[in-house]
């Protein structure tokens, strides 16, 4: 079963902060595209960040949360 990895807009952490833990989390995730999702869910409120096998999403999703983000799988 496939899923995606939603991650929303909070005040509470700072580009790098988020980048930090995109590149942490995410299989094969790099600064600039941690940087553009950041970028979009600063401005739109959210972005998909990983969408695979609902197994990932939910470690990812996990370790996101664990890190204080806002996360869904969906």
């Amino acid at each position: 079963m496939e899923g995606r990895v939603i991650l929303f807009n909070c005040d509470c952490h700072s580009y790098d902060d988020v980048i930090d833990l995109l590149c942490k989390s995410v299989p094969g995730m790099i600064p600039s595209r941690a940087f553009e999702l950041a970028w979009t869910i600063d401005n739109t409120g959210q972005a998909e960040v990983f969408s695979g096998e609902m197994a990932t999403c939910n470690e990812i999703a996990a370790s996101l949360g664990a890190g204080g983000l806002r996360v869904q799988v969906q």
